[in-house]
């Protein structure tokens, strides 16, 4: 087998602030099986696996390998993905439209989950257990055996079944973010529901409760991105909430509050996706940096319409997007990535 490294090389340039900052870019003309993704993920393999809206696809740095729905023997069960998750073990999970599917590395093929409905995410405590979230609720799996432990609905504590984000804390508490009713906190080991938050409310004013992404910080702090009310942030101790306020960027120009998602990377920097646009904030300027699109350079981001980013082990930032295909920054070096093979090797990039 061949093995894909990676290797760099300079092309075009953009200047934000003193850094010279490019990205690689794939689209269907690249085999890409659809322009819009919201799920990126790297394994422990060195394969990068891309969900879109019309299938999954697993890259090996050479080609792209489609596991479409179509395909009864190896696809996986729905075509709009939207969580591609690996567990301690190294499987690795893939949340659809249409339920959960499990990657059979031997066989090349998935084994998939029915009866589940629309998958939004998925987490695992330090207990081995995987939390997935829904559109039918909640539903804990015991990865060794692939089957459900418990599932938490309206009947038994939740504030809603349509559920769109989650995490798990230092505690090994899980935050589940509904689309229509607020945050609820699950205690992983006891498994009850410790608090019901339907509102984020701050000096007693309701400001939202239609929350689309979350993630933790190191300090003991929930971030919370909002539909239209942008970011929250609740201290974990005191659960109070406050609102997450900052100066905009000059080259900035959006006007209203959408947050696809709130992400911290490994040195604890803050990404948003906020209307369609990539922002990186500097806490020490208390202030943004946006990545504006280029159209005219076909080596950055070409439309305002990000919705997704993710860091793989590599420190590079996988970045997706609603109808430009995905995008790849090398935070260290700033600088494009291409894929050469080298041969007589193990698989993988």
């Amino acid at each position: 087998m061949s093995r894909f490294i990676l290797t760099f090389y300079l092309t075009l340039l953009l200047i934000v602030g003193n850094a010279q900052v490019q990205f690689m870019h794939y689209t269907t003309e690249d085999g890409l099986p659809d322009n819009n993704s919201e799920a990126i993920y790297r394994d422990s393999d060195g394969y990068l696996w891309i969900g879109t809206y019309n299938g999954l696809s697993k890259y090996d740095g050479y080609r792209f390998q489609l596991y479409p729905s179509s395909d009864t023997v190896k696809g996986i069960i729905g075509n709009s993905v939207f969580k591609i998750f690996e567990d301690n073990q190294h499987k690795i999970w893939i949340g659809s439209n249409k339920g959960l599917s499990l990657y059979d590395k031997k066989n090349d093929k998935f084994v998939n989950f029915k009866n589940l409905s629309c998958i939004t995410d998925i987490e695992q405590d330090k207990r081995g257990f995987l939390w997935i979230c829904s559109h039918t609720g909640l539903f804990k799996i015991d990865p060794c055996s692939n089957k459900i432990e418990k599932r938490y609905t309206i009947t038994n504590g939740l504030s809603s079944n349509i559920l769109t984000s989650s995490v798990i804390d230092a505690e090994d508490n899980i935050w589940i973010s509904t689309q229509n009713n607020g945050l609820m906190e699950i205690n992983t080991l006891k498994g009850n529901i410790k608090a019901i938050l339907p509102n984020i409310k701050i000096n007693g004013k309701i400001i939202t409760n239609k929350i689309s992404s979350l993630d933790v910080d190191n300090k003991g702090n929930l971030w919370i991105g909002t539909d239209n009310e942008g970011v929250f942030v609740l201290n974990l101790k005191n659960k109070l909430f406050s609102k997450f306020e900052f100066k905009k960027s000059k080259n900035c120009t959006f006007s209203t509050n959408n947050i696809d998602q709130v992400y911290f990377d490994s040195e604890q920097n803050l990404w948003i996706c906020q209307n369609g646009y990539l922002l990186k904030y500097d806490f020490n300027l208390k202030s943004f940096i946006t990545f504006e699109a280029q159209k005219l350079n076909e080596r950055y981001i070409n439309e305002n319409n990000v919705c997704f980013i993710t860091e793989d082990k590599d420190k590079n930032f996988w970045i997706g997007s609603f109808g430009c295909g995905i995008y790849c920054l090398n935070k260290q070096q700033n600088i494009f990535q291409v894929y050469t093979r080298i041969p007589e090797t193990t698989c993988g990039l």
